[in-house]
This record gives C-alpha cells, structure tokens and sequence, in this order.
C-alpha cells in the first residue's frame, strides 16, 4: 500500500508541474525532467544508504534515525493522540517522562535534552512522524515528499531571481541539476527541508521589497524564516541579518556606495560580538561547535549523567556496554572528557566501572571522511588565521585519494564544477544594474561566510558536503545573474 502512495505522490507531482509550467515560466519538458531527475535521487538516495540491500525499508545515518524515531512519534499517536499534537507542537508538559517511557527507543530525540551538542533534530522528526501516518512505513512516500518539498523550494528561488536572469532555462538547469543539490534535496535529510525554506522566504521577501505587499507574502516570509531558523540556524543567522542590505537599498535608491558601508557595518558586528558575553560569543559558539563535531569526526561513545555530559574515544568501545533502551554501563576505568549542563568547555575526567546505568546519547564510530582542523581554541585571532585553511577545505577538499576511492572523485569534480562556473561567469559577466549589484553582494558576502562557518567547524567531508548545499545555491544564483545573455538556442 506504502509503494502505491509513493507513485501516487510522484504522478501527482507530474499532473501539478504540467498544470502549472507556464505560470513557472519553465520549458515543461525541463519541468517535468527536474521531478523525474528527483525520482532518480530518491531512489539513488535510498540505494547508497540502504543496510540490507535494495529493500526500500533499511537506511542507515541521520535519515535513517529521522525515518525510525518518527516512526516511534507515529506510534505513540495510535494511543494517544492528544498527546501525540501537544508533543507535535511542543507543548507536551511531561516530555521528560515520555522520553524515558513511551519515546525511550528513539535514537536521537533526545538530542535535546542538554541543549549542548549539534542541532536539534526535533523537526525534520515531527514532520516525517505525519507522514508516518499515512505512509504505511514506506520510505519512498517519506522521501518523495521531502523531494517534492525541496523541488518546490527551487522553483520558488527560480521565480525569485527570474527578472534577474537572463539565460533563464539555463538558472533553473544549475538550481535542478546541480550534483549536491539534487542529491542532498532528493533525501531524507535537513538539506531538503532548508531548500524549502529557502525558496519560501527569498520568493516571499523579493516579493515584498520589488513588487507588493500582501498578508499572504508576509505569512509566507515568517514561515520560511522560522523554518531555516529551527532547520539550521546557521543558514538562518547568517541570511536573515544580511538580508538587510536589499532592504538598504530599495530605501536608498540602490545607491552602491552604501555597498561597502553595510559590508563594513556587517564586518564590525562580528567582531563586537567576538567580544560579546558567552551566551552570545561569535568565537566561543564556533569554538564549541568546531569541538563538537571534531568529537564526533573522531567517533566515541556520548551518554547523559544527571548534570554531565560524556565523551570517549571510540578505541574504548569494548570499556562499555551498550543496553537495550538507550542505556550504557561502564565496565572498565576509563579516561574521557566532560562538560556540565549549560557549560561549554570539555575537561578531563576518569570514569569508574559501576553498576549504574546511563543515557546513551550516541555511539559513533570514526568518521572515515575526517580531515584534521587547526583547534579554534576560543581565540578571535586564531579564527583569522585560519581562514585560508576553511575556504581551502570547503572550496577544493577531498583531492582524489584512495582511501576514498571513487568517492573523492566525484566531491571533487563538484568542487571543480562550481569553481569553473564562477570563474566563467566572471569572464563573460555583463554589464550590471545597480540593484543586481546589491543582489551580488548580498549572495557573495552571504555564501563566503556560510562557507567559512562550515570550515572553520567541520572536519567530516562528508558532512560538509551536506553543509554546503545553501551556500552552493547562492553561488549558482550568482552565477546565473552575472553570465551575460547566450544565443537564443540555448536560452
């Protein structure tokens, strides 16, 4: 039944993008293309992260800790559903005890309770936990849906940037074609749900500023501002405050000189809040994320005491024993590293075998994809320092290697891919408006910062693939606004 509503989803897909290619402004051929390009990354997407073969049910990673803890979510709603909406929506009042009853086989809905290590993974769990209610289980509902949900987000970008354009077909075959974009938003995983959310809120608030304004537009823009926020709130605190430059100048009559004023403004609140209390600290935040992941790149075994967090080497994993209900006991003396609740810094610490039974937070073997970064080490000065090392790392990492195998091949050409585009784009620019030079601004400035956020705290290539799927998007509109007018064949 599951795999009959798959297809059901995918054929309304085509009925809907038939319908509506000429209020698109795409060719309906490159239209429909882009959803069966979609229907070839689910699969290939369920096929590379399958455990047991092509089965369409055993994936592995962040989707398949999405696809299983929702599951639990959905079963929860056969026995209470007034319970299951308040905990939807956030409003549970005895969350902490569901969590240890009803909730206690979840993987990562507990990601968080402590508030300390990568972001919550609560949403993209919520929503695949409605779709759990009708999707009998099947995985191809799941991830079509989330396909649809990102196609959607880059036809809404595609319609942002339209006036801006001049090879149009050619911006939407970047936007749909794209290798790490079409893969990574073909998938059960954040990066698709971002692209919605990004399409949503550029189409809404360009809208707004060169068009009109309406209560729909505005509803739109909260909703897809929210969504990048919980989604991943790096993307969203980094768009969002730049977005004040378009705003800057439609009010100043897209003056350019007020470009580098904002660019400067923009450049001084960084480093006021560098030297902001900890809460609030650039570095510090970066320095705490960078650790985290590095913890996680190495592997190690992660569980809750009542005030601490812990962590320990993945070498230690015979030390522990792992028990049913996300519990884990240690067996032998063992030394890691711990951090009170609400505290940043990681300290030294040794751990005694005991009988007493913890929360499991995460079991993780080491990253086969783990580069070595230089330590931010909660210092301003370091993090300019190394700046070469992140652009190096984002922009041109993995070189082919063996280790990798073909793997390293295909992320490079990627890499190269888009470097090519840029620097022909740079070559056969055309002559630019004063707006289109803000709208440049805006996404250079905006996609070099992404990028050296995602370097200066991923050392796992194959999380920062992932990472930089939003700043890929602002490039190929860039791009795509630069290159001057091709023949009309290739329009």
């Amino acid at each position: 039944m599951g795999l009959i509503i798959a297809v059901f989803i995918f054929v309304i897909g085509l009925f809907v993008l038939t319908k509506s290619a000429s209020k698109i402004g795409v060719n309906r051929y490159l239209l429909l293309s882009g959803w069966i390009l979609k229907l070839f990354c689910s699969v290939l997407f369920v096929s590379i992260f399958s455990l047991e073969g092509f089965d369409g049910t055993s994936i592995q990673g962040d989707a398949y800790n999405f696809f299983y803890d929702s599951g639990i979510l959905a079963d929860y709603a056969q026995v209470d559903f007034w319970g299951y909406l308040k905990l939807l929506f956030g409003f549970h009042d005895n969350e902490a005890q569901l969590a240890i009853t009803e909730l206690a086989k979840t993987n990562i809905w507990s990601y968080g309770n402590n508030g300390d290590l990568i972001n919550d993974n609560r949403l993209i769990i919520r929503i695949n936990s409605v779709i759990h209610l009708f999707s009998f289980g099947n995985i191809y509902v799941h991830i079509l849906i989330f396909s649809g949900l990102a196609y959607a987000g880059l036809i809404l970008i595609y319609k942002a940037f339209l006036p801006f354009v001049p090879n149009k077909n050619l911006f939407f075959i970047f936007l749909a074609a794209f290798p790490s974009i079409a893969f990574w938003g073909s998938g059960l995983t954040k990066e698709a749900l971002t692209i919605f959310a990004l399409g949503l809120s550029f189409y809404c608030f360009n809208r707004i500023l060169f068009t009109k304004k309406s209560a729909g537009l505005i509803f739109g823009l909260i909703i897809g501002c929210l969504l990048l926020l919980f989604n991943k709130p790096y993307v969203g605190i980094i768009l969002l405050p730049f977005l004040s430059l378009l705003i800057l100048g439609q009010r100043c009559n897209w003056k350019t000189v007020l470009i580098p004023l904002w660019l400067t403004g923009i450049l001084c609140g960084i480093i006021i809040f560098s030297y902001a209390p900890e809460k609030i600290n650039f570095v510090t935040k970066l320095s705490n994320r960078q650790q985290d992941m590095v913890n996680l790149g190495k592997g190690g075994l992660f569980f809750v005491t009542d005030t601490t967090f812990c962590a320990f080497e993945y070498k230690y994993f015979d030390h522990f024993d792992t028990l049913p209900d996300n519990k884990i006991k240690v067996l032998k003396e063992t030394q890691g590293e711990c951090k009170l609740f609400g505290r940043n810094p990681f300290y030294p610490f040794t751990i005694s075998a005991s009988e007493n039974q913890y929360e499991r937070y995460l079991v993780q073997k080491p990253s086969r994809t783990y580069i070595d970064v230089t330590p931010i080490d909660n210092s301003g000065i370091q993090l300019v320092k190394i700046i070469p090392e992140s652009l190096h790392n984002t922009f041109l990492k993995p070189f082919p290697n063996k280790e990798l195998g073909f793997y390293s091949v295909i992320l490079f050409a990627m890499n190269l891919i888009l470097i090519i585009l840029v620097i022909l784009s740079i070559y056969f620019r055309k002559k630019l408006t004063e707006k289109e030079k803000y709208l440049i601004s805006f996404l250079v400035s905006a996609s070099l910062l992404l990028l050296l956020v995602i370097g200066w705290t991923t050392p796992v290539i194959g999380a920062m693939v992932r990472y930089k799927v939003p700043a890929e998007i602002l490039i190929l509109i860039a791009v795509s606004i630069l290159i001057k007018p091709l023949k009309k064949t290739v329009q």
